[in-house]
């Protein structure tokens, strides 16, 4: 059957009114049938923590640290849940409604009150308001969550007007093959030194010729946008592929651009890219060397009992986080005449060495317990002090010593109670 637009805002609204059975709480777990996973299997995304790291591996899977949510993860789920399953019943159908019932479900998600936040967000408590977080490990502000949501709009309007029109605005062509299924459950079975285990996991999209289609929405930013390159990192093509018994996969990839400057930096038009890809002989047998690296190395099929996971860091040069050149900090204080100081001071500094004022530049990726790796990691400080030799290796953060630890203050407090009142007309006009 086909829904409407209207029809599923319809039904999205009966669901919360529903919310003492959580009939919609999490409508894509609720799609995977958990109940067929098995010991012995492993999941393409447990397999790429490994790759990325084993320290990491073994904090996220072994010891289960906990971690902070993440916009972008929820975002992912939305999209998929919601924008695509909606769109691909009629791709004639008028977008924006489908827009708003995904930027309704993102803001109800990122909204601390709301009972998915508090039970999906984190693993083994509720959550609270500062379990969400962004990659500098600062609370997300409510101002912050509005604007995630805003861009999230932005980004799936210009993936459903690509599908549409067959193309995105820069003429990058989108051909969307017929689709037969989504989230389609695939399994398969390796065999290792006599044991067997599966690689499972769930596919986006099975179209009609048998091809295999992931959806991936990913940040523009240059050290890790999208090329042909990236595929060879990925772990979903060659399982998937297999399971399902063909050798032609894709990936079709929406670039998260962004335009202007700190406070005005907003979601910009996303560029959709395809990617193609078969499946070689060669390709198959470098991934069961992979599995069987793992499984060996992480001893995974005794429970990890006898495993090594040593801590592989990358380190993060003179740098930004991710990459970008690190910015001057030059005092921009002005004296009582009103002269602007000027000095420039080491990019450590929070305080001018000529005026005493603030600086506006600190970079605390130059801090060793910092940079010593760049990767994207929710366990780098538990790292450093257990892998790199603990405190005495740490340099003083200056921000620390000065304010002490960062909690949650009062201008967290007040955006949070201030969520439901101030962010009505910003919403209106994207």
């Amino acid at each position: 059957m086909i829904m409407s637009a209207g029809l599923w805002a319809a039904f999205w609204s009966a669901a919360k009114a529903m919310a003492a059975a959580c009939l919609f709480a999490a409508p894509l777990m609720a799609q995977f049938d958990y109940s067929t996973w098995q010991k012995n299997d492993i999941s393409p995304s447990r397999l790429k923590t490994w790759m990325d790291c084993p320290r990491k591996y073994f904090y996220n899977y072994v010891q289960h640290l906990p971690k902070p949510g993440r916009d972008f993860f929820i975002s992912g789920n939305v999209f998929d849940e919601i924008a695509m399953e909606m769109f691909r019943e009629d791709t004639s159908q008028d977008i924006e409604p489908i827009v708003d019932l995904a930027g309704d479900v993102m803001r109800e998600r990122l909204d601390y009150n709301s009972e998915w936040y508090k039970k999906n967000l984190i693993r083994g408590r509720d959550a609270t308001f500062s379990d969400l977080r962004k990659l500098n490990g600062a609370v997300m502000s409510m101002v912050e969550r509005e604007k995630a949501v805003l861009d999230f709009r932005t980004w799936t309007r210009g993936f459903l007007t690509a599908w549409q029109n067959g193309e995105d605005f820069l003429g990058n062509k989108l051909s969307m093959l017929p689709i037969v299924d989504t989230q389609v459950e695939c399994i398969w079975p390796i065999q290792i030194e006599g044991q067997t285990v599966r690689i499972h996991g769930y596919a986006d999209m099975l179209h009609e010729d048998g091809s295999v289609t992931d959806l991936k929405m990913a940040s523009d930013w240059h050290t890790s946008i999208w090329t042909a390159g990236r595929i060879m990192s990925e772990m979903q093509w060659v399982p998937y592929s297999q399971a399902l018994n063909t050798n032609d996969f894709r990936y079709i990839v929406t670039h998260k651009h962004k335009t202007g400057y700190k406070e005005k930096r907003r979601a910009g038009q996303p560029t959709v890219e395809t990617f193609e890809v078969t499946v070689y002989p060669t390709d198959v047998e470098r991934f069961k060397d992979l599995v069987t690296q793992f499984v060996r190395s992480t001893d995974f099929l005794n429970g990890h009992e006898k495993g090594v996971f040593p801590a592989e860091p990358e380190y993060g040069g003179n740098a930004l986080g991710w990459g970008g050149a690190p910015r001057k900090n030059i005092c921009k204080n002005k004296d009582e005449t009103g002269s602007i100081c000027k000095q420039e001071n080491s990019t450590t500094a929070l305080n001018c060495t000529v005026c005493s004022g603030p600086l506006p530049n600190f970079n605390e990726y130059q801090l060793p317990q910092v940079n010593f790796c760049r990767k994207l990691c929710d366990f780098k400080d538990t790292c450093f002090k257990e892998c790199f030799g603990g405190s005495f290796r740490e340099a003083p953060d200056p921000r620390e010593l000065t304010h002490g630890a960062r909690t949650l203050d009062a201008k967290d407090t007040n955006d949070a109670m201030g969520y439901k009142e101030g962010l009505t007309d910003a919403t209106n006009r994207i």
